[in-house]
């Protein structure tokens, strides 16, 4: 994510217009999409998925201030979230 926030970051410094957006999906919510297999994520709560989830979200947070003068929209990209029913 850092690499290209830096390269939206030079092109828009170099004048891009209209300004470069960085679009990034969030994903791996502990414990989501239990169902899919394919796409169930890394993080599960019983080995320590919360506090990996968290340790993630802060290193997403770090680059957002990191690259403020940039305009970023994170997405909440869960499977989960959209329709898994109630297999997990």
């Amino acid at each position: 994510m850092g690499t290209y926030l830096g390269n939206i970051r030079a092109l828009n410094n170099a004048g891009a217009n209209p300004p470069v957006a960085g679009t990034f999906v969030v994903y791996d919510l502990p414990d989501r999409d239990c169902a899919a297999l394919a796409s169930n994520g890394e993080y599960t709560i019983a080995d320590n998925g919360v506090a990996n989830y968290f340790a993630y979200i802060d290193a997403i947070e770090a680059l957002v201030v990191e690259y403020s003068d940039v305009k970023i929209i994170l997405i909440i990209g869960e499977a989960g979230t959209f329709g898994a029913g109630d297999e997990c």
